[in-house]
């Protein structure tokens, strides 16, 4: 173990909750309550540990302050095992606002209490602490934090990822419309003739991320949504987590510098989810999946409801995007729908690693990116 000392262990329990696939422990010590996450997947170019030390060093408040790290050797080569930071009482962003519409709509909050209302800064705050990150992740000076050039190479890159994901989940899809169950077999029909049909515009918005080259790419979060995100109890502070990247990525690919643009693309498909887990869980889960109710096709306080939640999602989504341009120092040069292109971008290329991934993992979910790429694709102006 190299950090702090942490005092004696008294005891051990795991962290419940979350996509992990690590093993996290809340671990009381003589000097206070830490956090120890053991990696699953060991890998040297994993990147928390020195994001970490690098956001502790510079003060940066968003973090949990890092208390140390197990490794095996020192220096660049190591092998870190675990990682340790102070524990903190808070939330995740994710299950805050699924919890807190659950009990807005179940009328469990008091009467002069508006949910949705009392949301309106959280995305402005988030927006304003992800432009932050993006400057503390960034250093003038020559090395790894220095940002590079992307380039054509670049492009190319995550244009080929996006369509090896669209044509892993056509693939998928195509295995499932087979099914024996025939809602679900239906489903993939459907899903998959609709994709087909939208691949051309799906390309179109893909390229869209070709404004970057002659840009620069930097450290990022890599994998961020709003259950990376915790929410501080004591005061509402937010503290980003888990900075590995995505899961289903190699490792080359999750450390990879990017565009910062590509994190606010990836933190709006967030909101999204939280909309269909919302109102799957008050007009009733789909198994097998499908789309969510239109509003007019369900009964008229369900379709309120789903009305309500599908305006606070745009005004979330305008609210963050809208903070984070005006607090980052690395987007002055850019206009507002330059911008919104180049989010909107990489919002659909999250999109299609969300199918794919939902398609491997979680077969009731893939409806919720499917329904981003489709709207993705349509030219939508909410991200302007």
């Amino acid at each position: 173990f190299h950090g702090q000392d942490v005092g004696a262990f008294r005891g051990a329990s795991v962290i419940p909750g979350g996509d992990t696939s690590n093993v996290v422990l809340r671990i009381p010590t003589a000097s206070g309550d830490i956090v120890l996450k053991s990696y699953k997947f060991l890998d040297s170019g994993n990147r928390e540990p020195d994001i970490l030390a690098r956001l502790h060093g510079r003060k940066f408040p968003h973090v949990a302050r890092l208390l140390g790290e197990v490794a095996l050797g020192r220096g660049p080569d190591r092998l870190v095992l675990a990682v340790a930071t102070e524990h903190v009482d808070a939330d995740d962003l994710f299950a805050w606002l699924c919890d807190g519409w659950r009990k807005s709509l179940g009328r469990e909050t008091g009467p002069d209490e508006d949910f949705d209302e009392a949301t309106r800064n959280l995305a402005s705050d988030l927006g304003a602490a992800t432009a932050a990150l993006h400057d503390a992740l960034i250093d003038r000076h020559p090395g790894f934090w220095h940002p590079e050039p992307f380039t054509e190479e670049d492009f190319r890159d995550v244009f080929k990822s996006a369509t090896r994901s669209l044509g892993a989940a056509l693939r998928r899809l195509g295995h499932l419309a087979r099914a024996e169950e025939p809602v679900l077999a239906e489903s993939a029909r459907m899903s998959r003739t609709q994709l087909l049909e939208l691949r051309a515009p799906i390309e179109e918005s893909l390229r869209h991320l070709e404004g970057h080259v002659g840009g620069s790419k930097s450290v990022i979060h890599s994998d961020l949504h709003l259950a990376q995100v915790l929410r501080r109890r004591a005061d509402g502070l937010l503290l980003f987590i888990d900075f590995e990247g995505e899961p289903e990525r190699g490792s080359g690919e999750r450390g990879r510098k990017l565009p910062p643009l590509r994190d606010v693309g990836s933190m709006l498909r967030s909101f999204a989810y939280v909309r269909h887990y919302v109102i799957r869980g008050h007009v009733g889960g789909p198994s097998p999946p499908t789309p969510l109710p239109e509003p007019a096709n369900v009964s008229l306080p369900e379709g309120a409801v789903v009305e309500r939640i599908r305006r606070w999602e745009e005004d979330m989504l305008r609210r963050f995007t809208a903070a984070y341009l005006s607090h980052s120092t690395l987007h002055h040069s850019i206009d507002s729908r330059e911008a919104g292109l180049l989010i909107r971008g990489w919002a659909m290329e999250k999109a299609l690693y969300e199918l794919e991934y939902e398609l491997k993992h979680r077969i009731a979910n893939f409806p919720i990116p499917l329904e981003g790429i489709a709207t993705l694709a349509s030219r939508s102006d909410r991200l302007n």
